[in-house]
């Protein structure tokens, strides 16, 4: 039988749930957090900021309140929805508008429910505790009648909600709550730095207007697999964490962040008539939620348990739940397809904006359940009603359900046209190996989650998740994988973390795999290592970064544009090299064989960019007046230039106490059309530049530390420091510090230093002493480890936790460094706040 999946999940895929560039309105109760979320939208998004209050006082010349005392009720309320007409009319593009905590008039709320159809309205909820600390003369009960009235008015209103997690003004958002979400420890408040304390609220914030606004058409891209760097895993995962364990008194945020690609959030749904309201749940629900967004990084499935039976209520409330994720700006949203509604069509309207993966569990399969007809009619299904994924999976009453499960996947992905990701597996004992070869979003789980199990899930035990470290060794010990040697290669390597780091990493997965480190004085050794069947890459360190490219079979475009690598691995899987690499190349890691080239990549600038991006404040966020500044012309100060222009700096400035190779530094952009250097600022390095093209950036040349700051360029908010800070290959060590005259930035910055040997340098005992005025030190340790995230993903396709390699490089430094008080107390304060965030 031939079988053809329906186009229906491409047309739906391209479009968007609202126009471009739609204007966004914040509703919620005073002292919920709208203008900061404003000022994060309008400054990330490049949306102008409009505040109804502030608008009213310019219109009238008065507050709404000191106008209704001057001319009545009636009146005011006259003037305010003429106001919000013209708002709402004026500012439908492009804008943030702010709506008053303490409005309530029917009329105004009707009018903006009717903009609801074409435009976010977002209600903004915070705790009790956190909105009490904003009306300080209030009292707790006050506070919450005030809630309680205007909340549930708010929601009537609007079509989505956002919970305000952050620490403002030393408040944890969860304080003061009756059924607070899990908490960090303390310590974490104590050492991050102040300008950052908005940073998880800009975070999740960003992550939910880009879903309303451009979520993403498939589960790749949302997975981070298109993006640098590229993973283009075999096999994902998927974590499962419920309602009820995020509510346990022992829960450990640490738990979500365990190397899985995904997490799914489950909401219990009550078999019975006896249900609670939603608006009950709604509070349990989106704080679980925000706490899940926070601390877990990847796309969340909003997905609730089954309805078991057919009592009307519970299949209500069922649609209800499902209606209030969308709600939330969840990344993926499951559909129980064993049960057809009525009201799913209401969740199919909004297809555009969230992904929907149809769930089915079939209870009883019989012997011919993964190849009978019902059970292609529901794939078929799928494809017609545009569902992005499909998850199925049935009871395994014999290991051929396990060879039937893989057969039904082979077959599915035999079928032309465009269709949703298949998921399919078997549940009970007999299903694990079904699990463990399943490719897309397996469900696993960890041993701490597994503690906070409820107890009537006790007597399932045996059909409890497998974890990601039984699944992985399950690929190496049926030889699907081979243990593989990797090597961190370059001039001297006698000093390097790389072992350290990504063997703890091998070591956390259960992986065979090892790093080594092998210094050479030449490159003529590496081709005896890449030409063993069993080498899965190489690291290319400080010495071999350019002189490797000529020995490369291919190349990222990355690579290309830096002309430098630091990432190398053998081909196993020939391509037409000129083109970027097949799905058979990436297949083909973890897996020995005969090498027929190597594949060359950068993932420098990878680490350098998370480094900066997630320690520049929400006040520095990068707009096009944005200026940064390197200071060298080698091969990382080419990835950093990269990094920057990766991020949309449209102003660099160099500084290198030899001027002419940061000239030609800036040259090897200027030719790819990457940055505009004149003729005259060649031959002149402190002459000024004027792009022609918005597309390019403009980059300027700093002489010498006596050199002033340039007149039409912002001061420098982002600082990449890319000059060793100890003696190599016999040249001085240096001792940089920063110009205060290049550090007059009123909002502070982030200063990266590269270096790690030593851990402290001058120039980030320098920048720590300013970090009252804002500015952010990041040593090379957290340089390492980001960048070392990124290439063993490349090297395994797996997700390292956070911070793991991090954790593990400090551990060791602090055993090297264990007589230096200043660096022990750095590193121990670092490890502190790492463990507590964690």
């Amino acid at each position: 039988m031939t079988r053809t999946a329906s186009n229906g999940a491409t047309s739906l895929s391209k479009r968007h749930g609202f126009e471009d560039e739609a204007s966004i309105v914040l509703i919620g109760a005073p002292g919920t957090g709208k203008s900061s979320l404003a000022h994060i939208a309008s400054s990330s998004f490049r949306m102008t900021q409009v505040d109804v209050n502030d608008t009213f006082r310019n219109e009238t010349g008065l507050t709404r309140t000191a106008f209704r005392k001057q001319h009545g009720i009636a009146q005011t309320r006259d003037r305010e929805l003429s106001l919000l007409r013209k708002i709402l009319n004026d500012y439908s593009r492009n804008c943030v508008i702010v709506f008053p905590g303490d409005y309530t008039e029917e009329a105004g709320l009707l009018l903006l429910k009717q903009y609801s159809k074409e435009h976010p309205v977002i209600l903004v909820r915070r705790c009790l505790a956190a909105v009490q600390n904003y009306l300080k003369p209030w009292d707790a009960s006050k506070v919450e009648r005030l809630l309680k009235l205007v909340e549930p008015v708010y929601r009537a209103s609007s079509n989505f909600e956002f919970y305000n997690l952050d620490e403002t003004d030393g408040v944890d958002a969860t304080e003061g709550t009756s059924n607070p979400a899990p908490t960090v420890s303390p310590e974490l408040k104590s050492h991050r730095p102040w300008s950052l304390r908005l940073k998880h609220l800009e975070k999740a914030f960003m992550h939910f207007v880009n879903n309303i606004l451009h979520p993403s058409s498939t589960l790749e891209e949302t997975l981070g697999q298109y993006s640098a760097p590229n993973s283009h895993a075999v096999y994902t995962y998927l974590l499962g964490v419920s309602l009820s364990q995020l509510a346990h008194d022992d829960f450990n945020v640490a738990w979500l962040d365990c190397g899985a690609d995904a997490c799914q959030l489950e909401i219990d749904l009550p078999q019975h008539e006896n249900l609670s309201s939603l608006h009950s749940r709604a509070d349990e629900i989106i704080r679980a939620f925000a706490t899940t967004r926070r601390f877990f990084d990847g796309p969340i499935i909003f997905h609730v348990q089954r309805p078991t039976s057919k009592n009307q209520a519970v299949a209500a409330q069922y649609v209800q739940l499902l209606q209030y994720g969308l709600r939330l700006g969840v990344d993926y949203l499951t559909i129980d397809l064993t049960h057809s509604s009525d009201g799913y069509s209401k969740v199919f309207e909004a297809r555009n904006i969230v992904k929907l993966i149809g769930d089915y569990h079939d209870h009883g399969p019989g012997s011919d359940g993964w190849s009978s007809e019902k059970r292609w009619n529901l794939f078929q299904k799928a494809c017609d009603r545009g569902f992005h994924g499909l998850r199925v999976t049935q009871p395994a009453l014999s290991a051929d359900d396990n060879r039937a499960a893989t057969h039904y996947l082979v077959e599915a992905a035999r079928i032309p046209g465009t269709k949703p990701f298949l998921i399919a597996y078997n549940t009970l004992p007999l299903g694990r190996p079904s699990r463990c070869f399943n490719r897309i979003l397996t469900p696993i789980t960890t041993p701490e989650l597994q503690s906070t199990r409820p107890h009537a899930e006790e007597s399932h035990s045996l059909d409890k998740p497998i974890t990601i470290q039984q699944s992985q060794s399950a690929l190496y010990s049926s030889f699907t994988y081979d243990a593989m040697k990797y090597y961190i290669v370059g001039l001297d390597v006698s000093f390097s973390l790389s072992p350290v780091i990504h063997n703890a990493a091998h070591m956390f997965f259960g992986m065979l795999h090892r790093l080594e480190r092998r210094s050479m004085d030449s490159v003529e050794p590496i081709e005896k290592l890449t030409n063993d069947p069993h080498c899965g890459g190489l690291s290319i360190a400080q010495g071999y970064k350019m002189s490797m490219l000529s020995r490369l079979s291919a190349v990222s475009d990355h690579a290309r544009r830096i002309g430098a690598i630091n990432t190398v691995i053998p081909i196993r899987a020939r391509w037409l090299y000129s083109n970027p690499p097949t799905a058979e190349f990436w297949a083909s890691r973890n897996r020995a064989g005969p090498v027929f080239g190597l594949y060359g990549d950068n993932l420098d600038w990878v680490g350098m960019r998370q480094c900066v991006l997630e320690n520049l404040s929400p006040a520095n966020v990068i707009t096009e007046r944005t200026t940064a500044l390197i200071v060298g012309a080698g091969g990382m100060a080419r990835a950093a230039f990269y990094a920057l222009l990766q991020m949309g700096v449209q102003h660099v400035a160099l500084f290198n106490r030899t001027p002419s190779n940061a000239v030609s530094m800036a040259k090897h952009f200027s030719d790819q059309g990457m940055v505009h250097m004149s003729d005259s600022a060649a031959k002149n390095p402190e002459s000024g530049n004027h792009r022609k093209s918005l597309a390019e950036a403009e980059v300027r040349f700093l002489e010498s530390r006596d050199s002033p700051w340039f007149q039409d360029f912002a001061p420098p908010t982002i600082v990449m420091a890319c000059i060793p800070a100890s003696s190599v290959a016999g040249e001085p060590a240096s001792n940089f510090t920063l110009p205060q005259a290049w550090m007059t930035s009123q909002t502070g910055g982030v200063v990266l230093d590269l270096n790690y040997r030593p851990l402290v340098t001058p120039l980030l005992r320098q920048v720590r002493r300013h970090s009252d005025k804002g500015w952010v030190a990041v040593d090379g340790l957290e340089n390492l480890a980001a960048q070392a995230n990124a290439q063993f993903k490349v090297f395994t396709s797996r997700k390292v936790p956070k911070n793991l390699m991090r954790i593990e490089a400090l551990k060791h430094c602090l055993a090297i460094h264990k007589d230096d008080e200043e660096v022990c107390n750095i590193i121990r304060n670092q490890l502190t706040q790492l463990e507590s965030a964690t």
